[in-house]
């Protein structure tokens, strides 16, 4: 037993070391990190990481879609990936940050992770959105929501002379843009200002 405590403290200690470097602290700690070393040797297994249901998320075709979830895990050490199918066919990674790191009972936790990502919409809609979440020892969490992306109006540009002569045929140019790469502009309606309503 002598010779496995031993062994013990020696692996907490490195442990605490690396945590420490990671956090910032140099060779200090919190009063309550010394504690750590005097733990009995224990099976430590590793958690899941849990994402924080988004709820349903809203965009448009202008501005897209911009996540930002927040997530938990409870191992300290954990790094994560995390990949976002937006629905639409697009499937990427999306990104990951932390909060500021606390202890609580002598164990810790991230508080909280954030994932992070954006999308532009080809079209509107309501898609199915899954975000993946992985840790470094490959525990997983998904969620799934739905996006309900709104259609955003053409921009129209219109330009032509500035007077005109009765009897004589008057050019207006028309033109529209439009953010989505799936609508497009069928028709125009022109008020000549003369009472005529025309539909081009």
């Amino acid at each position: 037993m002598h010779s496995l405590t031993s062994f013990w403290r020696a692996v907490a200690g490195s442990l605490g070391q690396s945590i420490r470097k990671r956090l910032g602290w140099g060779n200090a700690a919190p009063s309550a990190w010394a504690d750590l070393e005097t733990l009995e040797p224990r099976l430590l297994l590793n958690a899941d990481p849990v994402i924080t249901p988004p709820g349903t998320q809203s965009g448009s075709e202008a501005a897209g879609l911009s996540l930002y979830i927040e997530f938990t895990d409870t191992d300290p050490l954990d790094t994560h990936t995390v990949t976002i199918d937006w629905g639409d066919g697009t499937i990427e990674p999306g990104t990951v940050s932390y909060e500021p790191y606390y202890l609580y009972d002598g164990y810790g936790t991230w508080s909280p992770g954030i994932i992070e990502g954006s999308h532009q919409y080809a079209d509107d809609g309501a898609y199915t959105v899954v975000v993946t979440l992985e840790d470094s020892a490959s525990a997983t969490d998904a969620e799934t929501f739905t996006a309900n992306i709104s259609n955003t109006p053409p921009t129209l540009t219109i330009s032509g002379d500035s007077t005109a002569m009765a009897g004589v045929a008057y050019t207006l140019n028309l033109s529209a843009t439009d953010p989505s790469t799936v609508d497009v502009v069928t028709e125009w309606t022109v008020n000549w200002g003369d009472g005529n309503i025309e539909t081009i």
